[in-house]
Formats: structure tokens, sequence, C-alpha cells
């Protein structure tokens, strides 16, 4: 039951990082002019979203583990976004 919880909260680190990082592409996409402001967000959901687990108790490889599943996931979530959603109205 142990190992369980270490995998799941390896996946929620992951897809809480992906959610703010969707979340984030969506606002830059109506947000054109300032890139800045976007990539602070992103920075600060996820800072916000690490210190959590790491105030909760899970440990460093947990952490480590979810924010690279988190980065790759991101990274295609970013890809697709860009290829799919993106408006091309101007």
């Amino acid at each position: 039951m142990n190992s369980l919880l270490n995998l799941i909260s390896i996946f929620f680190i992951g897809f809480l990082m992906t959610l703010s990082g969707y979340m984030v592409a969506l606002f830059s996409d109506w947000m054109r002019r300032i890139i800045v402001l976007p990539i602070i967000i992103m920075l600060l959901f996820d800072t916000a979203i690490v210190l959590m687990y790491y105030f909760i108790g899970t440990t460093k490889i947990q952490l480590t583990t979810g924010i690279m599943l988190g980065v790759i996931l991101k990274i295609i979530v970013f890809i697709l976004y860009n290829k799919y959603l993106t408006r091309d109205d101007e």
C-alpha cells in the first residue's frame, strides 16, 4: 500500500505541473503582448506545487521524479497546444 501511495504522489505532482503549464499556455494565448508575465506565473505555480509536496513530507526521489514527469508532460502539452489550439488571427 505504501508503494502505491508513493507512485500516486509522483503522478499528482506531474499532473499538477502539466495543468499549470496548460493554464499558462491558455493565459499567454490570451495575452500576447507581455511574454514575461505568463512565465513568472508558471514559475510561481510550479514553486507552490513543489513546496506543497515538500511540506507534506514526500521524499526527494518522489519530488525529483514528479518534477521530471511534469516537465516531460508539460513539453508534450506545449507542443500539442501550439500545433492544434493556437489562435492565428493576427
